[in-house]
């Protein structure tokens, strides 16, 4: 093994100096007094601080105690806090909102310092975690927001309206027409179809489609302004169903109308998420009304409240015509509330400019077959009261007439009680006559009370007051004399 040496001058008595060879084993060249002073209290220090963060290391503290803070250290972990916030994930990683002591004596604060903060308690610590998932969470709805705003103005054709005086708007020339059925639909407007099962939606929307395609009169009574084109998206019957209704109908010009059958596939038609609603946009493009029969499956499929949910599908249904270009819209819908409104979101109620409701005589306990329907109409510049439909099976043409449910009923009773009168005239009251129609020819009171309201309303029937003040009824003379008193 060979040895290192160093060479080395020394001097000797008589002054000569000579070389010698010392070995390297043998001298330290490290041996200096003040670095090994530096290294001593350098390992001290070390000791120290990792002994007090030991001591400090467990605590927790908000985040808060460092705003405002002017310690150095305070604004030193502050900044580092920030920039580890700055590069987390935002999905995956909540924001920092404590910090543990060990961090603080790492950032320069004394004991005297962190002795000021307040230690966070358990029950603190639990609620810091709490605010920390709340923040994640609120995060991630930020980010589902910005993601649908970012497709809709990726996927959507429709452009926000830009706002304009109301004299540039008064000096604009009207439609020629303001209706797109007389009475019934206005130029532009959404209709809502609310009638119970199996009560004729389905008639009624073909009758729709035929006279806005056709022209004519709608129910044989209502004119209508024809369009080009019609787009039925059907959710619940069969298409060969489908077919045989429309054959009946006799349209004539059937390249005017579109007809999307959904039975079995209604989930494609999610029009609430900005994408599929700009495809079903193409496929639907040169429409000028679209009709939705019926709004409940779509709500069924898109796993949607029919009580809370239903102004969701409506909006997204007007940002399809929008897209689409179409001018008016219409959905039909159940009725619920014992058969008298729409089922549902109150929202259905505010979204449409014009209801038009289909409603049946009598209860269910009836024969559903002999069941009258009655139609009327409610919205925007529309009323027209409730009247009965007719119905011709060859053609499935339905026809309005004027007369309610009331009217109805007491054109029922109105032979019987014509007779009764006339064989004991001046005899019976009319609360006699109520109870011998109830009982000798099973009309209901309501039926027999409005026959009575009407008869003495047309004349056909007239009263004199006698003893105890009963109103004896006689026949009428003069059909249109209507009683008084």
């Amino acid at each position: 093994m060979t040895s290192h040496h160093n060479t080395q001058i020394t001097a000797t008595r008589d002054g000569v100096t000579s070389l010698a060879a010392v070995r390297s084993d043998d001298v330290n060249p490290y041996d200096n007094p003040g670095a090994a002073a530096r290294v001593r209290r350098d390992l001290d220090e070390a000791a120290a601080s990792e002994a007090r963060r030991k001591r400090w290391g467990r605590n927790r503290y908000d985040v808060s105690a460092l705003v405002d803070n002017p310690a150095p250290w305070a604004r030193k972990l502050a900044g580092a806090i920030e920039r580890t916030d700055a590069a987390r994930n935002p999905v995956k990683a909540p924001p920092t909102l404590m910090f543990l002591g060990s961090k603080a004596v790492e950032a320069g604060a004394t004991d005297a310092q962190l002795a000021q903060l307040a230690k966070l308690t358990n029950n603190e610590i639990a609620e810091v975690k709490l605010r920390e998932a709340a923040e994640l969470t609120d995060t991630r709805r930020l980010i589902d927001t910005l993601a649908r705003s970012m497709a809709t103005q990726r996927d959507t054709a429709v452009v926000a309206p830009e706002p304009f005086d109301l004299t540039d708007l008064l000096t604009q020339p009207d439609e020629d027409a303001a209706y797109r059925i007389g009475e019934l639909w206005p130029i532009g407007g959404r209709v809502l179809l609310a009638a119970p099962y199996k009560a004729g939606k389905s008639h009624m929307v073909g009758n729709v489609i035929r006279t806005l395609v056709d022209g004519g009169k709608f129910l044989d009574r209502f004119d209508v302004t024809p369009v080009r084109k019609v787009v039925l998206i059907d959710t619940e019957l069969d298409t060969r169903l489908l077919r045989r209704w429309f054959r009946d109908q006799r349209i004539d010009n059937t390249d005017a109308v579109s007809v999307v059958p959904l039975r079995g596939a209604v989930s494609t038609f999610d029009i609430t998420d900005p994408a599929t609603r700009s495809q079903w946009a193409r496929k639907l493009e040169g429409a000028d009304v679209v009709i939705l029969d019926c709004l409940r499956p779509v709500l069924d499929a898109l796993g949607l409240s029919e009580d809370k949910d239903s102004g969701r599908v409506l909006v997204a249904f007007d940002a399809l015509l929008a897209e689409i270009g179409a001018t008016e819209g219409m959905v039909v819908t159940h009725m619920g509330h014992q058969n008298e409104r729409a089922r549902g979101d109150s929202r259905l109620l505010d979204w449409n400019d014009a209801m038009w409701k289909i409603v049946r005589s009598g209860d269910d306990s009836d024969d559903d077959a002999t069941r009258k329907r009655f139609f009327s109409a409610l919205g925007r510049d529309v009323s027209l009261p409730e009247g009965q439909l007719t119905f011709d099976t060859a053609t499935r043409h339905l026809a309005y007439e004027d007369g309610s449910r009331k009217d109805s009923t007491a054109r029922v009773a109105m032979p019987k009680l014509l007779a009764l009168i006339s064989m004991e005239p001046g005899k019976l009251s009319k609360n006699d006559a109520e109870r011998r129609l109830k009982d000798d020819h099973g009309i209901p009171q309501q039926a027999a009370r409005a026959a009575l309201k009407k008869a003495l309303a047309e004349g056909s029937l007239v009263f004199e007051i006698g003893d105890r003040g009963k109103h004896l009824l006689s026949p009428g003379g003069d059909p249109f004399t209507v009683a008084t008193g």
